[in-house]
């Protein structure tokens, strides 16, 4: 699969480490975060050179010149991966239930580990300076508990999860059977704040917005079950306040006791703003497939979700408050 998925690049450690330049968390002056790109994005020169004393010096210089000019531009949108399972359809909500080990009820932070594992340059070793994964604190709050569909698609999708189970006997077909499908978070990563050790292992805490958000049934994500455009939502939210606002205003400005003159406030709220967030106005959309033939009700601290790029099984450890 491409690198560049609608702008929205895979969390690996080469993208991220190019993050983390493009939020300010790295120094130009720092020669180790320097040699750290070098390993991370150019094994193979940073192998051949690292005990050149003089072509290494170059080397260090001109990367610092490039990264110099170069790393406002990094990309600052990702897509965060997460393997999710898939409950009971209701046919007169038109909607499939979240799987209560894939439920996210008011999340606020989440933890996104695709790289756990992962080496760089022949070591295992944890890198302070370049996390392998993050921490997403999020400016809107996330609930994911209901996947919309209509009948057809369900039962082409509950169809499919059969047939995957079709030669088994009905014993083990039981046992086996589960409907999984795919959570494509498309985040805008915001600001950078701290590196903490979590869990073991080094973490870059980031404040990131969810702008949209696909289910796909499989997991080349070919099979388009649901898509939400979060930004509309957010649009539509600040339409609400600034209407709301105008309008106190207004009322403010007439009332007795006020000079009916006084200039009208206007909203200059221009960021995300979880108090501009009306649930429920949320939107989303049923797509037509195409080629398809735990967590309880409480708000979370940090939702642990396992790799989604590697291979290694993902993770679905939560804490609650």
């Amino acid at each position: 699969m491409d690198d560049l998925q609608d702008v929205y690049q895979r969390t690996s450690v080469t993208n991220l480490s190019k993050l983390y330049w493009a939020l300010g968390m790295l120094d130009l002056k720092d020669d180790q975060a320097i040699e750290d790109f070098l390993k991370i994005n150019d094994c193979d020169l940073y192998q051949k050179y690292v005990h050149n004393d003089f072509e290494w010096a170059k080397i260090k210089q001109a990367t610092r010149k490039m990264l110099g000019k170069t790393m406002a531009l990094f990309p600052t949108r990702y897509e965060i991966i997460i393997p999710i399972n898939l409950g009971a359809y209701d046919q007169e909500k038109s909607q499939f239930l979240v799987a209560p080990d894939s439920t996210m009820n008011n999340a606020k932070r989440m933890d996104v580990s695709p790289n756990y594992g992962v080496w760089i340059c022949g070591s295992g070793d944890d890198m302070k300076d370049y996390p392998r994964n993050m921490i997403l604190t999020l400016v809107r709050p996330f609930t994911f508990k209901v996947v919309p569909a209509s009948a057809e698609l369900a039962e082409l999708y509950i169809n499919s999860t059969q047939d995957a189970v079709s030669t088994l006997s009905s014993r083990i077909a039981m046992a086996a059977y589960k409907r999984e499908a795919y959570l494509r978070l498309k985040v805008r990563i915001i600001q950078y704040v701290e590196t903490i050790d979590f869990h073991g292992r080094w973490r870059a805490v980031v404040i990131a917005a969810i702008e949209s958000y696909d289910v796909f049934a499989d997991q080349e994500r070919l099979k388009l079950l649901y898509s939400k455009d979060l930004s509309k939502e957010d649009l539509h939210s600040r339409h609400h306040r600034r209407t709301e606002d105008t309008t106190d205003s207004s009322v403010k400005s007439n009332s007795p006791g006020q000079g009916g003159d006084d200039e009208t406030p206007t909203d200059s709220t221009t960021g995300d703003n979880t108090s501009e967030i009306n649930s429920s106005d949320v939107t989303g959309s049923a797509v037509d497939p195409g080629g398809m033939g735990t967590s309880s009700d409480v708000d979370t601290d940090v939702v642990t979700h396992g790799p989604s790029n590697q291979q290694t099984p993902p993770s679905t450890q939560q804490q609650s408050h």
